[in-house]
């Protein structure tokens, strides 16, 4: 009878554990509002402090290569155009101020050009072995020797003076000029420039030119 009853004492005990609740399926509790709002303030501050090093590292590095920039350019231009300039708006003035400068200087070598082009093709049309008038550009340490020969100059109109403000007008200093009287009508002029050695193709340029001149005066 004990027997049966410790039995049945058991098996109630052990029926009875079933019936004990499992903490590990107990539902979590949820975070408060207060400290959601405070991580995703955090998070926000976080954003925003990597946006502002980002724009101040790129604006660093634009200031920086804009430094360099400005400093290369100031190698490339003359002195005259960047003197007494700090700001960068004054250097870049100076900058469009010399392009604009350089370009009026290639309009006027165009149109020289062109007019030099048409007296060599005046020349080719008449012969210019043939002419009367011969004009030689001898090239010669730190100088220029120009030696024109002339005949009936006053029937020709021949003018040194407008010889003379060509070689003025194309940048060169006459040093010396002598004129010498032949027995046939005719005359010799001897012009010395200064000049520290000029292109070979300049000083052709500049014969076919004053060949034309004294040959075909105006």
């Amino acid at each position: 009878m004990d027997d049966l009853i410790n039995e049945g004492h058991e098996d109630f005990l052990g029926s009875g554990n079933d019936f004990i609740p499992s903490t590990s399926n107990q539902r979590e509790r949820p975070i408060p509002i207060r400290i959601q709002e405070n991580e995703e303030r955090i998070r926000n501050d976080e954003v925003i402090n990597v946006r502002r090093f980002l724009h101040r590292e790129n604006e660093r590095q634009r200031r920086q290569e804009m430094g360099n920039l400005c400093g290369s350019l100031r190698t490339l231009l003359p002195p005259e155009y960047v003197k007494g300039k700090r700001s960068l708006p004054d250097q870049l003035q100076g900058a469009v101020n010399y392009i604009k400068d350089m370009q009026n200087n290639i309009h006027q070598l165009k149109a020289r050009r062109d007019n030099l082009k048409k007296s060599a093709n005046y020349f080719d049309s008449h012969q210019i072995d043939n002419l009367p008038n011969c004009v030689t550009v001898n090239p010669c340490p730190n100088r220029v020797e120009i030696l024109i020969s002339t005949i009936f100059e006053e029937k020709q109109g021949f003018s040194l003076s407008r010889i003379l403000r060509e070689l003025h007008d194309r940048g060169f200093d006459a040093v010396s000029c002598f004129s010498t009287k032949a027995d046939n009508e005719g005359s010799l002029h001897r012009i010395e420039l200064e000049a520290s050695n000029p292109p070979s193709e300049d000083l052709a340029v500049l014969q076919e030119r004053l060949e034309y001149m004294i040959n075909f005066p105006r």
